[in-house]
């Protein structure tokens, strides 16, 4: 998975920017969710169009490089790295309010069936983000869990309910169609959005 990190704060992008591809960060953050306005290009006519959309992203509050200052990585240890500390290198524990149905469903296309269900949660920060308005606290990520989990958010959840999930960020592309905003076209097109979702061991 490659979720976002960012950061606004001087003293951690002096430390981003002594990181090097491939090494290995241990980092502690909050999840955030934000508004944004995504430009997308219109596969007919080549117009630039403007839509809404959300970002998700990690803004970490603790930094460290876990290799030393000399020790180069190259990909295939980085990635072996990684693997050897897959059960601690992508953890999230989050407390929200169920913010609408959950939608549950079967995907019969797969075999075997796969089930899942998808829902939103507003989850509170005790702190907020100085770039942003002190009044937004508040962030809405998408949850979407699998199989015998997905069936029992479907049973037990409902709209209010206190969840706790304790899980992983799970990157995806999805397709988004929209229609073009010039006079002369006008016409419909796809293109590909991402997202960062919650996935739960459990929850």
């Amino acid at each position: 998975d490659w979720p976002i990190v960012l950061s606004r704060d001087p003293e951690m992008i002096k430390q981003i920017e002594k990181l090097r591809q491939y090494d290995i960060v241990e980092l502690k953050g909050m999840f955030l969710t934000k508004k944004i306005n995504k430009v997308t290009t219109c596969k007919i006519c080549g117009a630039k169009n403007t839509v809404e959309g959300n970002i998700c992203y990690v803004r970490p509050m603790f930094l460290k490089r876990r290799n030393s200052e000399k020790e180069i990585l190259s990909e295939k240890q980085a990635v072996q790295e990684v693997i050897q500390s897959r059960e601690i290198s992508n953890n999230i524990s989050i407390v929200g309010n169920l913010c609408n149905d959950v939608n549950y469903f079967k995907d019969t296309r797969s075999k075997p069936v796969i089930e899942t269900a998808v829902y939103q949660i507003a989850t509170d920060r005790k702190y907020y983000v100085k770039e942003d308005s002190p009044d937004n606290k508040t962030d809405f990520p998408i949850v979407r869990s699998y199989g015998n989990t997905a069936k029992m958010d479907g049973i037990c959840l409902e709209v209010g309910s206190l969840v706790l999930v304790d899980g992983f960020l799970h990157t995806r592309e999805f397709k988004r169609t929209s229609v073009c905003s010039s006079e002369s076209c006008g016409q419909s097109y796809e293109w590909t959005d991402n997202t960062t979702e919650i996935v739960p061991y459990t929850n």
